[in-house]
């Protein structure tokens, strides 16, 4: 007759043999289930990205100049942009255009290489693309105008003018999302100023090693602070007195600083008699 401890060990392999052929029968399921679920997780990808921007210096539709990214570009003047790029979609996403550029337009083109490519015109009106997957190029063509680079000012006395300050803003953003919310995103950024801070910004930099420095951080900071007008005249006062064998800042340079606040300062005077007579 079976002693007690026989009886369990019976009991015990029964378990592990109902338990082992419960894993084989649901197995196939649990990875049939698996392959979709990391399927739909997958990330869209961008990648191989080639973007450039010119300016349409004449206006006629076509770029002139091409923009570096370290140069500031005209403020309110027409930008023309190209960005070509490789889209991984293993899930459907929607392609987001959006772009800070003021009245812009693109037309937009999705290859996968067999067939002819689908076309879209996009505008912030209408700026996206839904369902859009698998593996294609994508070429963006972008138009549109820079913003105005101006900030206002509030003087003591209440009255505002404005200063010419560089503006940040995206030239081209375009993002893939996933129903779920995962994104792959391409930026493209810049800078838009106005053409008097533009010009002393390029006299900054080429005048490095003949200014002096006391004169070369003056100058940055009244840039900086919106009056090129300011900057520029204490880099030729500066200069001046460099070719004169002249030394540290002396009566000269303060008179040249004190000339230009007096200039401001009679046209903030101009501003509000003929605002409020």
């Amino acid at each position: 007759m079976p002693t007690q401890p026989h009886i369990i060990a019976k009991m015990a392999a029964l378990l592990l043999i109902s338990a082992a052929a419960l894993i084989l029968m649901v197995s196939p399921g649990i990875l049939s289930a698996a392959g979709p679920v990391q399927e739909d997780f997958a990330e869209p990808e961008i990648t191989d990205d080639n973007c450039n921007f010119l300016s349409d210096e004449d206006g006629d539709g076509e770029g002139d100049v091409r923009l570096d990214g370290w140069e500031y570009i005209h403020q309110e003047s027409p930008v023309i942009g190209t960005c070509e790029f490789r889209l991984n979609a293993p899930t459907a996403v929607t392609l987001i255009i959006e772009s800070e550029l003021t009245g812009w337009k693109t037309d937009v083109s999705l290859n996968k290489g067999t067939g002819e490519p689908a076309e879209f015109k996009k505008h912030p009106g209408d700026n996206e693309i839904p369902n859009v997957e698998g593996a294609m190029s994508v070429t963006v063509k972008l138009w549109g105008d820079t913003p105005r680079s101006i900030e206002s000012r509030t003087m003591l006395d209440g009255y505002k003018h404005e200063v010419q300050i560089p503006e940040e803003f995206r030239l081209l953003e375009i993002t893939a999302v996933t129903k779920d919310g995962r994104r792959e995103r391409l930026e493209q950024e810049s800078e838009a100023a106005s053409d008097a801070y533009i010009q002393v910004h390029r006299k900054l930099s080429d005048s490095q090693g003949e200014l002096p420095e006391w004169a070369n951080t003056l100058a940055e900071e009244w840039l900086a602070e919106g009056y090129p007008q300011v900057a520029d005249g204490i880099i030729a006062q500066a200069l001046e007195l460099n070719e004169g064998g002249g030394g540290g800042i002396n009566w000269w340079m303060w008179a040249a600083i004190a000339t230009w606040a007096v200039i401001i300062a009679a046209g903030v005077a101009l501003l509000l008699k003929m605002r409020f007579g």
